[in-house]
């Protein structure tokens, strides 16, 4: 579920997302930088669970990470046809598609 929340984020907030992964932009004061730590041990733990010991966490959550974030550029930079997944509804449906293989493997 957090995958395609993500991907459909990136679709409807294209401009929010590119933003949140450009590290070339200055800093303000109140900014801190860094990403949430309590969002990427969300992640660390429900990737650890899906696995159930299987597999590394942190690897886990690598792909776990890096395949929506990896669709959400795809469609984003138009490789993926805007015909297939041009409108958040389009993308979230590729995205369940995609996530369901990726599950497969590990007998979810």
């Amino acid at each position: 579920a957090y995958g395609i929340a993500y991907v459909r984020f990136a679709v409807e907030n294209p401009v929010v997302f590119r933003l949140m992964f450009t590290s070339d932009f200055e800093k303000g004061e109140d900014q801190e930088g860094d990403a949430d730590p309590g969002a990427f041990a969300l992640l660390l733990r429900t990737a650890g669970d899906a696995v159930d010991g299987k597999v590394d966490a942190r690897l886990a959550a690598a792909g776990a990470w890096s395949l929506p974030h990896g669709l959400a550029l795809l469609i984003l930079d138009g490789r993926i046809p805007k015909e297939e997944a041009g409108t958040p509804e389009q993308a979230e449906a590729l995205a369940r598609s995609i996530f369901a293989l990726w599950r497969g493997p590990l007998g979810r």
